[in-house]
């Protein structure tokens, strides 16, 4: 049989583990003999079988260009369906697309909702328009305020089965009436990695928010710098730790920000001997591994606290969206979460620091009791599907 993961981003180390979780999942089911990976990139997925084809070149929707797309999405199953697929593109989209058995949407973050990615939700028409059931994969999903793109977003969800991450989106689906399951993050069915901890040692990633529609207004690089980034200098002198600096996406502009949170951190005071730029991580696998010899991680984007729970790692969230805090929820570690969108000061930031610190140990093993209670049985859910 055949299984689609469509939408596919390949911009960060967290899309690419949740990613890389979800199709690791379907080639260890034996009913499954070709996996299409779609992409919203010219990149692909660090990932390779003979029972996978990616598709980041020949399906892009670029190259189908918005008179075919238009031409598809209003003439097809229409008398004038004859100018639907006049296109290479859409053809070979249209027949990748009807020769699944099974359309998982792969997991990620609002593209239905405040990110409101339009490219992705044109696929998912795509899938619909030709009669197939889409599965989200345990995806945050809320309304975007954009009234077109609610309802088309809408139209989707109706047809599709959904899977989903967070409470919120739960709720959300509730009000429009449809069903869902409640999972969580699919990078959880990863297995842990289990390496020998450098407790001497923490870790950092950071993030710009100027792009986020909850931040518009506010100079977060700066309030970041100023006061974020200066308590953990001051942790670090104070108890003889280092730091690794993990990028998550490894790429302009993150890497000159970077490079501005390394130089306040000496300028604060921490040796430069004690901080690591790990700029050799270039790959999801090569981001977990790092995760997972830490002592703890320090997060400001989502994955890098999920990778930090499932390998049991102790962690304090600081927290740009609601995922991050349903982390912590349901990691039973909602002490450790601290939300950007408060306007922190360097003393509330020491304070947890020097929380998830005396309590590392409690914290660790907390986090290994409730991954194997729960965490990765939720974090397949949506495979129940290939057992119909």
């Amino acid at each position: 049989m055949k299984a689609i993961v469509i939408n596919q981003y390949t911009e960060n180390r967290g899309d690419e583990a949740a990613g890389t979780a979800l199709v690791k999942n379907l080639l260890k089911n034996p009913k499954i003999d070709q996996i299409d990976i779609i992409y919203n990139s010219a990149y692909k997925l660090d990932i390779d079988d003979p029972k996978i084809k990616h598709r980041n070149e020949d399906l892009r929707l670029k190259n189908a260009g918005k008179v075919g797309i238009l031409n598809y999405l209003l003439f097809r199953k229409t008398p004038f369906n004859k100018y639907a697929l006049n296109n290479k593109v859409m053809k070979d989209m249209v027949e990748t697309i009807r020769e699944a058995d099974y359309i998982y949407v792969t997991p990620c973050g609002a593209s239905i909702g405040i990110y409101k990615d339009w490219a992705f939700l044109i696929r998912l028409l795509f899938v619909i328009k030709e009669n197939k059931t889409p599965i989200f994969c345990l995806n945050t999903i809320n309304a975007s305020g954009n009234k077109l793109f609610d309802f088309l977003a809408t139209k989707v969800l109706r047809k599709s089965k959904l899977y989903v991450r967070e409470q919120r989106s739960k709720d959300y689906l509730q009000s429009l009436g449809l069903n869902s399951e409640l999972g969580v993050d699919t990078a959880f069915s990863l297995d842990p990695i289990t390496a020998e901890r450098d407790l001497s040692k923490i870790g950092l990633v950071v993030t710009l928010l100027d792009w986020h529609p909850e931040f518009k207004g506010r100079n977060m690089s700066e309030e970041v710098l100023n006061n974020i980034i200066p308590a953990i200098s001051e942790f670090c002198q104070k108890n003889n730790y280092s730091i690794d600096v993990i990028p998550h996406i490894g790429e302009e502009p993150e890497t000159s920000y970077i490079n501005q949170v390394v130089s306040k951190l000496v300028e604060t005071g921490l040796s430069s001997s004690k901080i690591v730029y790990r700029n050799d991580i270039k790959t999801s696998d090569e981001y977990d591994a790092a995760i997972s010899k830490l002592r703890f991680m320090v997060g400001m984007r989502y994955h890098s606290i999920v990778l930090a729970a499932k390998n049991a790692i102790p962690f304090l969230a600081l927290a740009y969206e609601n995922k991050m805090r349903e982390v912590c929820r349901y990691t039973n570690c909602l002490e450790n979460y601290l939300n950007l969108q408060d306007e922190l000061s360097k003393n509330d930031v020491l304070e947890k620091l020097d929380s998830v610190d005396m309590n590392i140990e409690i914290i660790h093993d907390k986090l290994e009791k409730i991954y194997k209670q729960d965490l990765q049985r939720l974090s397949k859910l949506p495979l129940k599907e290939l057992e119909d």
